[in-house]
């Protein structure tokens, strides 16, 4: 069994065909074990574990994984893994979104693509100092991904209208087309407090498969007409790199 150092966020879902543990000193966050042999993927969430308990968390862990695999135990059928094309993906977006054609995407093209651009911040905060992505950079990201063998992964959106936390906001993780339609959209419905749990169609679990998303938000009146500008649809500014690194926080948006 494999396992991850990475501290998750607390609620996060990650489903592979490989077994994954998160752990931090005082918190075991979830705990997600999958088994090629029976084709199934099993989630146990364990929270507020002692420091002083996170061996005996852990042992007991793959005790319960150990059994589940020796009865067969039921649970949500595998998420398969997309498969990427990182080289081919990597060119599809360089001829999208490389107006000038100079083989980099600088500050003001990755402006049309803002999971892109977040993709570039998460670059520079691993200890880069990129002021633009390359089609080689965009590559090895769909490689990492494909490398991480994770099938869906949670993500959530915040949504807010000053200090006010807004309900029955439609939010959409769109793939950005150069991903081909390898990936699919996840929808959610924000809550009474604001957060939106993307979901597949057709999954049981909330999450979405790593790769490059736009976000879209969507608030009808009764007659079903679009209240929110198009900056928050059509005309997103809004996306994210969903990546299957330790530190994918939620996104907030603050409705004007």
């Amino acid at each position: 069994m494999k396992f991850h150092e990475d501290v998750l966020p607390e609620q996060l879902s990650l489903f592979s065909r490989e077994g994954y543990a998160a752990s931090s000193k005082d918190t075991i966050a979830t705990s997600l074990f999958g088994t090629i042999a029976l084709g199934r993927v099993i989630r146990i969430n364990m929270q507020r574990a002692s420091s002083g308990s996170v061996s005996a968390a852990r042992s007991l862990a793959m005790a319960v994984f150990v059994a589940l695999v020796a009865g067969g135990c039921g649970g949500p059928a595998r998420v398969p893994v997309p498969r990427y094309d990182a080289d081919g993906m990597a060119k599809a977006a360089m001829a999208e979104y490389d107006k000038n054609g100079d083989g980099k995407l600088d500050e003001k093209e990755l402006e049309a693509s803002p999971a892109l651009k977040n993709a570039l911040n998460n670059i520079n905060a691993a200890g880069e100092r990129k002021s633009f992505l390359t089609e080689e950079d965009i590559a090895e990201r769909l490689r990492l991904f494909k490398q991480a063998n994770v099938g869906l992964r949670g993500v959530r959106c915040s949504v807010t209208r000053g200090n006010e936390l807004v309900q029955g906001v439609t939010v959409t993780y769109v793939p950005e087309a150069f991903m081909g339609g390898v990936v699919k959209a996840g929808t959610a419905v924000s809550d009474k407090m604001g957060i939106a749990a993307p979901r597949v169609e057709g999954e049981d679990v909330d999450g979405v498969s790593l790769g490059f998303y736009k976000i879209e938000l969507s608030l009808k009146d009764s007659s079903g007409k679009e209240t929110l500008p198009a900056k928050y649809n059509t005309s997103t500014v809004f996306g994210q790199e969903v990546h299957h690194r330790r530190g994918l926080l939620p996104v907030i948006v603050n409705l004007e």
